[in-house]
């Protein structure tokens, strides 16, 4: 089932205890579970009765003894679980909260539908809810909803503008709706309440800068298959290995100044203000994934992407077997 199918479910009060959730778009699943909470537990009581697990970081009998406390005024129990494909429990554990969850919510979030944890619980016939992307209807209405929410509305042709160039719709693109709102929040900040298509064309972010992060995430994972699908993707939409690479290393120079600020305390804002970007959705994103590396290990990868742009432009060489080599080095 998808995310309105659930919501509707919920408004019928007919849930199950237990749902799979596979998260390929973040933002249809994080408003998802707003609007179940909001629904499901009362103001005030969130403390008590929600809970949020990151089995990368508790144990799992912390979500099993949370469904087996009593309910504070009522209602029932929500907890939403992540990362249980990581934790990958015996039967006996997976047996344990199952039966904790009877008669509560239980929200298992999982990235894809290929672990084996994933399938073992398919097979127990637990509802499962995808969390796709917009197909091109559905995003252009919901577009329209994030203007107008702004106090903003669009021209037709800016409409079809924003929607071209935005390629949330093109195949295999990683652009999230994150990043189009983003957008959108960064475009409504003009003075004019009507957005024409030079007001988009001077400042919407090229979409070969939001699969930057994409790149940069395949590489701290070493995925070697997926750093090359990535560039492959994107030298068949017809970039090129000049445009790639010096966003390439403006992207790990702002990783770097991002990790100094971060060691520093200094909050997200100002750490936008520092960084030039106009929301704080960047910055975020950009701490999500320095967090598991080291001061060390982006000076490094900084200092490669500035010497191979450097022999890029002293030396006749194949820009994308340069490239490659590059992403390669930084992988290591």
């Amino acid at each position: 089932m998808n995310y309105t199918e659930l919501l509707k479910i919920a408004g019928e009060n007919a849930l199950e205890s237990v749902y799979l959730m596979v998260n390929r778009e973040e933002y249809l699943c994080r408003h998802t579970l707003d609007a179940l909470e909001k629904q499901l537990v009362p103001e005030g009581l969130e403390t008590f009765n929600k809970g949020v697990f990151d089995l990368e970081e508790v144990p799992l009998t912390r979500v099993t003894g949370f469904l087996n406390t009593p309910v504070l005024m009522g209602g029932i129990k929500m907890a939403v679980v992540y990362h249980l494909d990581v934790l990958n429990p015996d039967e006996k554990a997976l047996e344990d909260l199952l039966e904790a969850a009877r008669g509560q919510l239980m929200l298992m979030v999982f990235s894809n539908k290929m672990s084996k944890v994933f399938k073992g619980l398919q097979k127990r016939q637990l509802p499962v809810v995808v969390f796709e992307k917009l197909d091109p209807p559905d995003f252009k209405k919901w577009v329209v909803k994030r203007f107008r929410l702004l106090g903003k509305k669009l021209t037709n042709q800016s409409l079809d503008f924003f929607i071209r160039y935005s390629d949330y719709n093109e195949r295999d693109q990683r652009i999230s709706l994150y990043q189009m709102e983003n957008e959108i929040k960064k475009i409504a900040s003009l003075d004019s309440p009507i957005i024409e298509i030079e007001d988009l064309r001077k400042m919407m972010v090229a979409p070969l800068e939001i699969n930057i992060f994409a790149l940069t995430d395949a590489l701290a994972g070493g995925d070697g298959p997926k750093t090359l699908k990535i560039l492959d993707d994107l030298f068949q939409r017809g970039h090129t290995a000049y445009e790639i690479l010096p966003l390439l290393t403006k992207h790990y120079h702002n990783m770097v100044i991002a990790k100094a600020l971060g060691e520093a305390g200094l909050p997200h804002k100002a750490q936008q203000e520092i960084l030039g970007f106009k929301s704080d959705y960047p910055v975020k994103m950009i701490q999500k994934r320095i967090g598991a590396l080291t001061k060390k290990r982006l000076l490094g990868a900084l200092e490669t992407c500035l010497n191979y742009e450097l022999l890029a432009k002293q030396q006749k060489i194949n820009p994308r077997v340069h490239l490659e080599s590059l992403l390669v080095a930084l992988m290591h």
